[in-house]
């Protein structure tokens, strides 16, 4: 229980920071970037393993 909580608090911080991190960096490096729908999948699968990574390392 105590890892499910941990990954689903993990997943939601993640996905906060890349909402506000990728329109910044977008800006920044003037880049387009794919249509929402596989932009947000792909950030999911992202969200996903690192978060997956940091449980099994921690």
């Amino acid at each position: 229980m105590e890892f499910l909580v941990g990954f689903a608090i993990g997943s939601v911080i993640s996905w906060i920071l890349l909402l506000i991190v990728v329109p910044i960096a977008q800006k920044l490096a003037d880049f387009g970037l794919p249509p929402w729908p596989e932009m947000l999948w792909k950030l999911g699968v992202v969200v996903v393993a690192a978060n997956a990574a940091s449980e099994a390392l921690g």
